[in-house]
């Protein structure tokens, strides 16, 4: 079982990413918890194509990893999988081919190395100017993800697509992880029927 969750920086995906794990793991999952991009990617630069590249030869590999945890009876909670970079780089890919449509075919061509996908995708939505304030409350920020206009278009992005569970960031932290601990174990045992 593979549990991706995505969000714009800020939204608490991490948050929500800790929560599940702690809560799966009370009620007796084996749980493995990751992230992505992994630890071993160090260079975050670069135009859309090259992230874009940079970010699926890093992920590419993480599919063995999180495989390897699957293989071993675990349910594997991922911060960040393949839709990230579909939404954050989107716009500079574009900008590059000069056609939307083109851009996407190419990222969804690209793609097809990464074999593994998500069973439940979950996506964490709040609005902007939220995200905006608990980044600043971090004190670093990156330039190059971490900007409000590039936030909200990236959330339009994210917003496009169809999620298994969407969540409410905007809530209460315990309320927030509750609420999507509810959805994601009903589809659990779904899954596992």
């Amino acid at each position: 079982m593979f549990i991706a969750i995505e969000g714009i920086d800020g939204a608490g995906k991490t948050t929500l990413a800790r929560g599940i794990f702690n809560l799966l793991s009370e009620e007796g999952y084996p749980v493995y918890l990751t992230r992505e991009p992994t630890d071993s990617m160090e260079n975050y630069t670069g135009d859309g194509v090259e992230l874009f590249l940079k970010f699926t030869i890093n992920r590419y590999a993480h599919q063995r990893e999180i495989e390897y945890h699957i293989n071993n009876g675990e349910i594997v909670l991922c911060d960040r999988y393949i839709r990230s970079s579909f939404a954050y780089q989107f716009d500079g890919i574009t900008d590059f081919f000069g056609d939307p449509d083109k851009a996407w075919r190419w990222m969804e061509e690209v793609s097809e190395i990464i074999t593994l996908r998500p069973d439940i995708q979950v996506y964490v939505d709040v609005d902007v100017r939220t995200a905006m304030d608990r980044i600043s409350m971090r004190g670093v920020r990156n330039p190059g993800f971490e900007d409000e206009q590039k936030l909200r278009r990236v959330r339009e992005i994210y917003r496009k697509f169809r999620w298994d569970v969407t969540v409410d960031g905007s809530k209460d932290r315990d309320v927030m992880i509750s609420e999507a601990f509810g959805s994601i174990i009903e589809r659990i045992r779904r899954i596992r029927q």
